[in-house]
């Protein structure tokens, strides 16, 4: 079946009639809710299908929760029973329905323009909240220059908008000869009914969605950005109202960079270079420091007369270079428990000693930090989640080792 909305995407609101409402449950983000499934004898919301998200729609001002396809039918789920036989309007959620018109016809042209000028078939796409992914197969071609097939791409698109070229929806019967020329993946398995294929720069597709009328109606295509996967590639756009959304979005970042940076947008690719390359020579020089102190804290424990029997240290930043110094420094007859990360949160402990000290108290400490482990000769490593407990590992190792000078 052809729905209304198929036969008309302008259409904002219309008049049906109930043909049958029964309770049912639907899954809705994750969750069951128990509600109403309402059939109608013909709809403007469009059910999901094809890539395309359903509308946002109302039936007399009642919000439908979700809407699918089922065979011929259009399934409505509300949160109301609504009588038989009754007239019923509907309305829907007109930006939505236009965006998605406009994501949508531009993916079909985009798809057209891959095929024509380098043969290259799409694989799927995906309408999402802030941009439109399509992935094509590039084996014919795979050493392609990706950025230059993007700007080649979107200038040929935008010139067709330009030209404001038709978008035509055909309707066929099942086996007729002019399906051959029509692009499809597949019918679903429950279709009934005419074909829809939509017909734009001399390409057709079978395809169910909502798309405008003209490519004039998109006003322009961005594309922002272009990846390989494997042997295919995954291309993401902004089309129509998108555009200009997506470029005060960035304009708005960009105005909040010069504000940190205090420079102007044609800088900000010299001062975050500068920075970053202050950021490693800090870096390094704070890892020289860390390895220094850790030196000179081992040297101290070393220097004690007499040797303590365990000694422990924290660390706020990651200390794995820390810990190698320290550790082989101070030595091997000593038990030392380092740890590092948020002093009351989560972070990573080693527990170093003689073998037999480390097998007895290793998971123990561990257990009082929070965390989880293993231990491999004279050392038990693990990443912990209660770093405030440090106190209380402590207590542990001092009470340890009373017992053992008794």
């Amino acid at each position: 079946m052809v729905f209304k909305c198929q036969e008309d995407s302008f259409l904002k609101k219309f008049g049906s009639i109930v043909k049958s409402c029964k309770p049912a449950e639907v899954l809705i983000d994750g969750k069951t809710n128990k509600c109403f499934e309402v059939v109608l004898e013909d709809t403007i919301i469009f059910p999901e299908g094809g890539g395309q998200p359903s509308d946002i729609g109302y039936i007399d001002q009642r919000k439908v929760l979700k809407m699918v396809r089922k065979g011929a039918d259009a399934v409505h789920f509300i949160d109301e029973p609504m009588e038989e036989g009754k007239n019923v309007s509907l309305e829907i959620d007109w930006d939505i329905r236009f965006d998605h018109m406009q994501q949508h016809s531009a993916q079909h042209l985009i798809s057209a323009k891959l095929q024509q000028m380098y043969k290259f078939p799409t694989t799927s796409w995906s309408l999402n909240k802030d941009d439109t992914m399509v992935e094509f197969d590039i084996t014919s071609i795979p050493k392609i220059d990706l950025n230059t097939l993007m700007l080649q791409l979107e200038l040929a698109v935008n010139e067709k908008i330009k030209n404001n070229e038709p978008v035509k929806v055909k309707l066929f019967e099942p086996g007729d000869p002019g399906l051959e020329k029509a692009v499809t993946r597949g019918l679903p398995a429950d279709h009934t009914g005419p074909i829809r294929v939509v017909a734009m720069v001399g390409d057709e597709n079978m395809c169910c969605g909502t798309h405008v009328d003209t490519l004039g109606q998109l006003q322009m295509i961005k594309i922002v950005s272009i990846a390989p996967v494997k042997k295919k590639v995954q291309l993401r756009f902004v089309a129509g109202d998108r555009v200009l959304k997506d470029f005060n979005v960035r304009l708005a970042r960009e105005r909040n960079l010069s504000k940190l940076l205090q420079n102007g947008a044609n800088d900000h690719e010299t001062v975050v270079f500068n920075l970053l390359k202050s950021s490693k020579t800090l870096e390094k020089n704070l890892k020289d420091c860390s390895l220094e102190v850790a030196a000179l804290m081992a040297e101290d424990v070393k220097r004690q007369d007499p040797p303590p029997k365990f000694v422990c240290v924290h660390r706020k930043e990651d200390a794995v270079g820390f810990a190698r110094v320290f550790l082989s420094g101070v030595g091997a007859d000593i038990v030392k428990l380092l740890t590092w990360g948020d002093e009351k949160g989560a972070g990573q402990m080693i527990f170093e000693g003689p073998e037999e000290v480390v097998k007895e108290l290793g998971s123990k400490i561990c257990e009082i930090l929070g965390g989880k482990g293993a231990a491999r000769g004279t050392r038990f490593q693990g990443a912990v989640s209660m770093l405030k407990n440090k106190d209380k590992a402590i207590q542990l190792l001092n009470e340890h080792f009373e017992l053992v000078q008794k």
